[in-house]
Protein backbone atom coordinates (compact mmCIF):
# COMPACT_ATOMS: atom_id res chain seq x y z
CA UNK A 1 0.00 0.00 0.00
CA UNK A 2 1.42 3.43 -0.95
CA UNK A 3 2.10 6.16 1.62
CA UNK A 4 -0.67 8.23 0.05
CA UNK A 5 -3.15 5.37 0.52
CA UNK A 6 -2.05 4.79 4.11
CA UNK A 7 -2.55 8.47 5.00
CA UNK A 8 -5.97 8.51 3.28
CA UNK A 9 -7.08 5.40 5.18
CA UNK A 10 -5.95 6.86 8.52
CA UNK A 11 -7.69 10.18 7.77
CA UNK A 12 -10.94 8.33 7.05
CA UNK A 13 -10.94 7.25 10.71
CA UNK A 14 -11.06 10.80 12.09
CA UNK A 15 -14.16 12.73 13.06
CA UNK A 16 -15.12 16.33 12.40
CA UNK A 17 -13.13 18.71 14.59
CA UNK A 18 -10.24 16.29 15.03
CA UNK A 19 -6.61 17.40 15.06
CA UNK A 20 -4.08 15.02 13.52
CA UNK A 21 -0.30 15.16 13.90
CA UNK A 22 1.46 13.96 10.76
CA UNK A 23 5.08 13.23 11.60
CA UNK A 24 7.34 12.85 8.59
CA UNK A 25 10.80 11.26 8.85
CA UNK A 26 13.72 13.33 7.62
CA UNK A 27 14.95 10.68 5.14
CA UNK A 28 13.16 11.26 1.82
CA UNK A 29 11.28 14.12 3.49
CA UNK A 30 10.32 15.86 0.23
CA UNK A 31 8.84 12.69 -1.29
CA UNK A 32 7.00 11.83 1.91
CA UNK A 33 5.72 15.41 2.30
CA UNK A 34 4.35 15.37 -1.25
CA UNK A 35 2.68 12.00 -0.62
CA UNK A 36 1.00 13.47 2.45
CA UNK A 37 -0.12 16.60 0.57
CA UNK A 38 -1.43 14.46 -2.28
CA UNK A 39 -3.39 12.35 0.23
CA UNK A 40 -4.87 15.40 1.96
CA UNK A 41 -5.34 17.93 -0.85
CA UNK A 42 -5.94 15.74 -3.90
CA UNK A 43 -7.84 12.86 -2.35
CA UNK A 44 -9.22 13.23 1.17
CA UNK A 45 -10.53 16.81 1.06
CA UNK A 46 -12.03 16.26 -2.39
CA UNK A 47 -13.71 12.99 -1.35
CA UNK A 48 -15.10 14.52 1.88
CA UNK A 49 -15.97 17.85 0.18
CA UNK A 50 -13.76 19.84 2.56
CA UNK A 51 -12.28 23.25 1.74
CA UNK A 52 -8.56 23.30 2.56
CA UNK A 53 -6.90 26.21 4.33
CA UNK A 54 -3.13 25.83 4.02
CA UNK A 55 -0.82 27.69 6.43
CA UNK A 56 2.36 28.02 4.40
CA UNK A 57 5.11 28.44 6.98
CA UNK A 58 8.09 26.84 5.25
CA UNK A 59 7.66 27.50 1.53
CA UNK A 60 6.04 30.50 -0.20
CA UNK A 61 2.55 29.82 -1.52
CA UNK A 62 3.56 30.78 -5.08
CA UNK A 63 6.10 27.92 -5.10
CA UNK A 64 3.74 25.46 -3.40
CA UNK A 65 1.04 26.23 -5.98
CA UNK A 66 3.41 25.33 -8.83
CA UNK A 67 4.50 22.11 -7.08
CA UNK A 68 0.94 21.09 -6.23
CA UNK A 69 -0.23 21.77 -9.80
CA UNK A 70 2.59 19.55 -11.11
CA UNK A 71 1.17 16.74 -8.94
CA UNK A 72 -2.36 17.27 -10.21
CA UNK A 73 -3.69 18.98 -7.09
CA UNK A 74 -6.46 21.50 -7.81
CA UNK A 75 -5.13 24.62 -6.08
CA UNK A 76 -8.16 26.75 -6.98
CA UNK A 77 -10.11 25.31 -4.03
CA UNK A 78 -7.27 25.88 -1.52
CA UNK A 79 -6.93 29.09 0.46
CA UNK A 80 -3.31 29.74 1.40
CA UNK A 81 -2.21 31.78 4.38
CA UNK A 82 1.38 32.56 3.40
CA UNK A 83 3.47 33.64 6.37
CA UNK A 84 6.94 33.20 4.84
CA UNK A 85 6.99 34.99 1.46
CA UNK A 86 7.62 38.42 2.89
CA UNK A 87 10.66 37.15 4.84
CA UNK A 88 12.10 35.00 2.08
CA UNK A 89 11.38 37.16 -0.92
CA UNK A 90 11.86 40.62 0.61
CA UNK A 91 8.33 41.62 -0.24
CA UNK A 92 8.66 40.60 -3.93
CA UNK A 93 5.70 38.26 -3.96
CA UNK A 94 3.13 37.46 -6.58
CA UNK A 95 -0.26 38.63 -5.35
CA UNK A 96 -2.44 35.61 -5.98
CA UNK A 97 -6.21 35.49 -5.66
CA UNK A 98 -6.39 32.56 -3.23
CA UNK A 99 -3.47 33.66 -1.03
CA UNK A 100 -3.62 35.81 2.09
CA UNK A 101 -0.24 37.14 3.15
CA UNK A 102 1.01 37.59 6.70
CA UNK A 103 4.17 39.62 7.17
CA UNK A 104 6.08 37.09 9.29
CA UNK A 105 5.77 33.68 10.99
CA UNK A 106 6.34 35.54 14.27
CA UNK A 107 2.99 37.33 13.93
CA UNK A 108 1.05 34.49 15.56
CA UNK A 109 -1.99 36.52 16.63
CA UNK A 110 -2.34 37.89 13.10
CA UNK A 111 -2.12 34.34 11.68
CA UNK A 112 -4.92 33.26 14.00
CA UNK A 113 -7.05 36.25 13.01
CA UNK A 114 -6.56 35.46 9.30
CA UNK A 115 -7.60 31.83 9.81
CA UNK A 116 -10.68 32.87 11.78
CA UNK A 117 -11.53 35.45 9.07
CA UNK A 118 -11.39 32.74 6.38
CA UNK A 119 -13.57 30.44 8.47
CA UNK A 120 -16.17 33.20 8.92
CA UNK A 121 -16.16 33.83 5.15
CA UNK A 122 -17.07 30.15 4.56
CA UNK A 123 -19.82 29.46 7.12
CA UNK A 124 -21.55 26.79 5.06
CA UNK A 125 -18.44 24.79 4.18
CA UNK A 126 -16.61 22.10 6.07
CA UNK A 127 -12.96 23.06 6.38
CA UNK A 128 -9.60 21.33 6.72
CA UNK A 129 -6.64 23.36 8.03
CA UNK A 130 -3.11 22.21 7.21
CA UNK A 131 -0.22 23.71 9.21
CA UNK A 132 2.77 22.82 7.05
CA UNK A 133 5.49 22.83 9.65
CA UNK A 134 5.30 23.01 13.39
CA UNK A 135 9.11 22.80 13.34
CA UNK A 136 9.34 26.01 11.29
CA UNK A 137 7.05 27.80 13.72
CA UNK A 138 9.37 26.67 16.52
CA UNK A 139 12.39 28.11 14.67
CA UNK A 140 10.78 31.53 14.21
CA UNK A 141 9.15 31.88 17.63
CA UNK A 142 9.83 31.56 21.32
CA UNK A 143 8.94 27.97 22.08
CA UNK A 144 6.50 28.70 24.93
CA UNK A 145 4.68 31.35 22.89
CA UNK A 146 4.47 28.95 19.92
CA UNK A 147 2.98 26.22 22.13
CA UNK A 148 0.39 28.64 23.48
CA UNK A 149 -0.47 29.70 19.90
CA UNK A 150 -0.85 26.07 18.71
CA UNK A 151 -3.03 25.22 21.73
CA UNK A 152 -5.29 28.22 21.15
CA UNK A 153 -5.51 27.77 17.38
CA UNK A 154 -6.17 24.03 17.46
CA UNK A 155 -8.70 24.25 20.29
CA UNK A 156 -10.54 27.06 18.47
CA UNK A 157 -10.59 24.95 15.29
CA UNK A 158 -11.86 21.91 17.19
CA UNK A 159 -14.62 24.02 18.73
CA UNK A 160 -15.72 25.08 15.23
CA UNK A 161 -15.66 21.48 13.93
CA UNK A 162 -12.69 22.12 11.64
CA UNK A 163 -10.43 19.22 10.69
CA UNK A 164 -6.76 20.07 11.36
CA UNK A 165 -3.45 18.49 10.31
CA UNK A 166 -0.20 19.61 11.91
CA UNK A 167 2.84 18.56 9.88
CA UNK A 168 6.12 17.98 11.73
CA UNK A 169 9.55 16.66 10.82
CA UNK A 170 10.13 13.81 13.25
CA UNK A 171 13.69 14.82 14.16
CA UNK A 172 15.83 17.84 14.89
CA UNK A 173 16.02 20.52 17.52
CA UNK A 174 13.30 20.54 20.20
CA UNK A 175 11.71 17.39 18.75
CA UNK A 176 10.88 15.96 22.18
CA UNK A 177 9.10 19.18 23.17
CA UNK A 178 7.32 19.38 19.80
CA UNK A 179 6.17 15.75 20.12
CA UNK A 180 4.89 16.43 23.66
CA UNK A 181 2.94 19.45 22.39
CA UNK A 182 1.50 17.47 19.45
CA UNK A 183 0.45 14.67 21.82
CA UNK A 184 -1.45 17.24 23.91
CA UNK A 185 -3.40 18.89 21.09
CA UNK A 186 -3.86 16.03 18.59
CA UNK A 187 -6.19 13.06 18.94
CA UNK A 188 -4.42 11.05 16.25
CA UNK A 189 -0.86 10.67 14.97
CA UNK A 190 0.16 9.41 11.53
CA UNK A 191 3.82 8.51 11.07
CA UNK A 192 5.18 8.69 7.52
CA UNK A 193 8.68 7.36 7.22
CA UNK A 194 11.14 6.35 4.54
CA UNK A 195 10.90 2.97 2.84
Amino acid sequence: MSKTSIVIERLKEINEGTAVAIKIGEINYADNFLSVMEAILKNYTVEKNLKPIYLSITTPASILIKIFEAFGIDVNNIIFVDVISNMMMSGNKDLLQNVIYVESPTMLEYIMLKVRYIIRKHPDEKLFVVIDSVNSLAIHNNYNIMIEFIHMLVNNLKGMGVYTALIAIDSGENIEQINNMLNLVCEETINVREG
